[in-house]
């Protein structure tokens, strides 16, 4: 008698993940592809499949975003600010204890 292992599945944020890092991943290839290239006609057909996969990578992570999957980092301006804001917060609880 054989017993059958158990069969594991992808949870839907795996594979949210994996996509979005497999688009980053194409993203990057077909940059660096373009870069490369001297043949005129062959960067025209990169430079279509560089935006397509830019535009695939850009509708993942606002699935994973919208599921709570993904987190990106927030632009400069607004990481200072949130570090101002908490330096400040901290400024205010020391003032408080004195």
């Amino acid at each position: 008698m054989t017993i059958a292992a158990p069969v594991k599945t992808l949870s839907e944020k795996a594979i949210a993940l994996d996509m979005l890092l497999g688009a980053k991943q194409l993203v990057g290839s077909y940059s660096r592809a373009l870069n490369e290239s001297q043949d005129q006609q062959l960067r025209s057909v990169l430079e279509t499949q560089l935006r397509d996969a830019i535009h695939f990578q850009e509708s993942v992570a606002q699935f994973a975003i919208q599921q709570g999957y993904y987190a990106p980092q927030l632009p400069p301006q607004q990481l200072v600010q949130q570090d101002i804001q908490e330096a400040m917060r901290v400024i205010g609880q020391a003032n408080q204890s004195m």
